[in-house]
């Protein structure tokens, strides 16, 4: 029996019975916490964001239908939406409870301040990928992970992660070329 195989009897023995789920939960948590500490950086939160995670997969577990992708696939789904709020919750309340500058520092260098602008505006350029490519491009290059890792985390074969990884790349291109940063 394959591992979809076997997976797949795993969720068929949940949606059956869903005290069997705890099966599905001991199989996959790990990821998922791992997907959800990468991304928040915060233990605390991604332990929240992984209890949601396995919450609402539970709680849809019965409309659930394999389609020939591990089921890890739908859970790091579900974890990164649910990531994503958090980090939009995140950024909402950065924007009030940042200090208003005081007059009196000093200001920084040129330098700095280019380097700043620079990584800004990557930053504003990744955020307009389409979420698939912005997930690879940040694991690849901002958490440093291998073709391998990305394609395990987000339950796709590394020459699908590959493939996300050279369009995002030509989309940020296209963005840069293109003066393309939204305010």
């Amino acid at each position: 029996m394959s591992e979809l195989e076997s997976e797949a009897a795993l969720v068929a023995a949940a949606q059956a019975d869903p005290s069997r789920f705890a099966d599905l939960y001991s199989r996959h948590v790990g990821l998922i916490h791992s997907l959800a500490w990468n991304r928040l950086g915060d233990r605390a939160a991604a332990e929240d964001v992984t209890a949601d995670t396995f919450r609402r997969a539970l709680r849809a577990l019965p409309r659930y239908e394999p389609r020939g992708v591990p089921f890890r696939a739908w859970l790091c789904r579900i974890c990164t939406n649910l990531i994503n709020d958090e980090l939009n919750r995140r950024k909402r309340a950065a924007r009030f409870d940042a200090p208003m500058p005081d007059e009196s520092q000093s200001i920084e260098t040129p330098d700095d301040l280019a380097a700043a602008e620079t990584r800004a505006t990557v930053h504003a350029l990744v955020g307009q990928l389409p979420a698939a490519q912005r997930n690879v491009i940040l694991m690849r290059f901002a958490y440093d992970l291998s073709i391998a890792e990305v394609a395990e985390r987000v339950g796709r074969s590394p020459d699908a992660v590959k493939q996300l990884q050279r369009r995002g790349l030509a989309g940020l291109r296209q963005l840069a070329t293109q003066g393309g940063v939204d305010a």
